[in-house]
């Protein structure tokens, strides 16, 4: 293969790129909740299934959490103190979460169709 061949493939891959990527990022979106003074905020969110929407969790708080499912769909594990837990629903449905170092912690995700 020769040299301008080549060169022409990867412009037309750069191209391709500079075009798709920002359609693709606009239909996404990371519904975030921040985890801070024991508590999430805000505590319950709607996810889009269709647009693919995730949900995240952000730890501003001084202290260890966790984010977990009430039914082990989803755990984020210990989050030290600015981790981020980043979850994508598959089905849709009512996702009851806490942390479970601190069991008062609660939240809800809904995900629609």
């Amino acid at each position: 293969m020769s040299k301008n061949r080549i060169i022409l493939i990867v412009l037309a891959v750069l191209l391709i790129l500079t075009v798709a990527l920002p359609v693709a990022a606009d239909t996404l979106a990371i519904k975030k909740t921040r985890v801070e003074d024991f508590r999430y905020r805000p505590r319950t969110q709607t996810l889009d299934l269709s647009n693919g929407d995730q949900a995240g969790f952000k730890n501003f708080g001084p202290s260890i959490h966790t984010v977990t499912s009430d039914t082990g769909v989803f755990d984020s594990g210990n989050m030290a103190v600015n981790g981020l837990f980043l979850w994508t629903p598959t089905a849709t449905g009512t996702y009851n979460y806490h942390c479970t170092l601190h069991p008062s912690m609660t939240g809800t995700l809904t995900v629609v169709p």
